[in-house]
């Protein structure tokens, strides 16, 4: 009865490979329908609802579904490449790239010219997981907001948005409501500064830098090591974790130290722990860049910014990244989640 089945299958089969070449043209196969088409449709809808039955929010299960907003591949190339090294290892990337709509912006053919530089950039990768879309917006900041809450991923969402660190002040106030409104919707932030090289072409350890925050250096601590991996496999540059952190009382040096190599230990990971000294209280902008000098990448949390911030909350930031290379700023929004 198994080879009977087997063999009358096999026959369907090969009858309707044979009828779909025969079609010929591109209209034809259209109008009879893909075979293909249809089975990965149909397959996809059914993996989806199963995820969706069986999600339960876990950290354990916790993966990178990340969207980054860019103008073009030229301009915010290492962004892409960054945040394509974090998905490459089972996460998903959508790649937007955002085009004025307001009269005489643009031409006719400029949105379909800008998704097929971007989808050549991210076709280099050679990552299945990376989808390339264009929005046409008057409002960037509105649209972010918009795409971030609206787009979803089989039966979740997007958990992370992705964009560049503005270098200059001239849209700080609207910037950082964008990244309280990410906050409110639970979206995790990653900012990048990007350095005079492309970091995952130099070799140097990528640094993280732990403030405090248990959840938020957990993100950060699996940021770097999917980065490292990645970057790894695709370039053969091999670069080291370290974790440090700035301690101004010595007495407390036990007490931390413990707490990082707990962090390490429920991840699974291994790094170099460092504690450095602060008994003078200099500035901490100032030691965390002596103490990064020789990073590949720098990785260090953000708090939340809040109204009585817009002024100076992106000062301080580039204050802060200042000192450093390249440099990737990270926010936990979704507390509920325990990374481990």
């Amino acid at each position: 009865a198994t080879a009977a089945a087997v063999a009358a299958i096999s026959a369907i089969f090969f009858w309707l490979s044979k009828r779909r070449t025969r079609q010929g043209t591109p209209a034809q196969l259209t109008e009879h329908g893909g075979l293909w088409e249809g089975f990965w449709t149909a397959l996809f809808f059914r993996v989806s609802r199963r995820m969706a039955a069986s999600r339960t929010g876990s950290g354990k299960n916790w993966r990178p579904l990340i969207q980054v907003f860019a103008g073009d591949s030229e301009t915010h190339g290492e962004l892409i490449h960054t945040a394509a090294l974090l998905t490459r290892q089972g996460g998903a990337l959508a790649t937007y790239a955002m085009i004025g709509s307001s009269p005489g912006t643009h031409r006719i053919d400029e949105p379909g010219r800008a998704v097929r530089d971007l989808e050549a950039y991210v076709g280099s990768f050679g990552q299945p997981n990376v989808f390339t879309r264009v929005i046409e917006t008057g409002d960037f900041f509105e649209a972010v907001i918009v795409a971030a809450q609206a787009a979803a991923f089989a039966a979740g969402e997007y958990n992370t948005v992705m964009m560049g660190l503005p270098g200059t002040p001239r849209t700080d106030r609207e910037f950082t409501r964008l990244l309280m409104q990410l906050s409110a919707i639970r979206r995790n932030v990653l900012l990048l500064k990007r350095g005079n090289q492309t970091w995952s072409a130099i070799s140097g350890p990528v640094i993280v830098w732990w403030g405090g925050q248990e959840n938020n250096v957990r993100l950060m601590l699996i940021l770097a090591y999917l980065l490292t991996e990645s970057s790894f496999r695709l370039h053969g540059i091999r670069h080291p974790i370290h974790l440090k952190t700035v301690l101004s009382d010595p007495s407390r040096n036990d007490e931390v130290l413990q707490r990082l190599q707990q962090s390490l230990e429920l991840l699974r990971m291994t790094a170099e722990t460092m504690i450095v000294p602060n008994p003078e209280q200099l500035p901490v902008s100032e030691v965390l860049a002596r103490e990064s000098v020789g990073a590949a990448l720098v990785i260090a949390g953000m708090a939340r910014p809040d109204e009585s911030g817009l002024k100076s909350y992106l000062p301080g930031l580039r204050t802060i990244a200042g000192g450093f290379g390249s440099t990737l700023l990270v926010m936990n929004n979704i507390p509920e989640i325990r990374y481990v």
